[in-house]
């Protein structure tokens, strides 16, 4: 087996960047004109007829047949949905805003 050639060039073939320089702290926030999730406090709740997200699972079979029987029928679903559920909760003896 022959010897390792030691004069040979060693320089590599490719090279790597330089690191960037390191900052000496984080800087300054991030200036917003208006409240965001990441930037400000998120305590305002919506007025009670404001649109607020409802959101459940459901098996795909009975959204499947809700929608069907919404469209046979001519309903809206949100408004059908939200008169079922209201007239239950009457049976029930809840009053709204309780």
């Amino acid at each position: 087996m022959p010897a390792k050639n030691t004069t040979a060039s060693t320089k590599s073939l490719v090279s790597a960047p330089r690191p960037s320089a390191r900052r000496s702290g984080k800087g300054e926030p991030p200036a917003s004109s208006s409240d965001t999730a990441a930037v400000g406090n998120h305590t305002s709740k919506p007025a009670s007829k404001d649109l607020v997200d409802f959101n459940f699972k459901v098996p795909a079979e009975f959204k499947k047949d809700f929608r069907t029987f919404c469209a046979t029928h001519g309903l809206k679903g949100v408004q059908y949905m939200m008169e079922v559920i209201e007239k239950d909760m009457q049976s029930k003896g809840w009053a709204p805003g309780n």
